[in-house]
């Protein structure tokens, strides 16, 4: 079992975004101080997950190497919201392209959930999201856990 869990800190001058997580792995085997919680290279927002190790960490990969090689992605001008939709877009076609699926793909798929939060320098607050995968939609897709109120 996995603990995530993310909220904005309200302070009287101030607000924080505050993410923490277990460090417990397992796929196959068990490791007692894994990593499940990431600052990603933009340094205005963090990636956590639950779920299936093996499912999760090649599309934190991917997304810590895309927003590392990408000049508009890096750019402290893109907002978290486009981040947000492009980690949707990235997940849901990464999966999609997994071949040789033991068991239902939908299943398969549905094997780790993250949450994402960040700062948009748009609105001027925090933001918090689930990422999961929607086997109706056949893709990841978000839901608002907290924006800043």
């Amino acid at each position: 079992m996995t603990l995530c869990i993310a909220w904005i800190r309200h302070d009287v001058d101030k607000k924080e975004l505050v993410m923490a997580t277990d460090s417990r792995l397992t796929g196959g085997e068990s490791w007692d101080n894994g990593v499940k919680l990431f600052e990603l290279p933009r340094q205005d927002c963090l990636l956590c997950f639950a779920g299936d190790t093996a499912r999760a960490y090649p599309l934190i990969l991917n997304t810590i190497a895309s927003l590392k090689l990408d000049k508009g992605l890096a750019s402290p001008h893109t907002d978290i919201h486009d981040i947000l939709e492009y980690l949707i877009e990235l997940f849901s076609k990464l999966v999609a392209e997994v071949k040789e699926m033991a068991g239902n793909p939908d299943e398969m798929r549905s094997g780790a959930e993250f949450l994402f939060g960040g700062w948009s320098w748009k609105k001027q607050q925090f933001g918090i999201w689930r990422l999961y995968y929607n086997p109706a939609l056949k893709a990841f897709t978000h839901e608002a856990i907290d924006q800043g109120m």
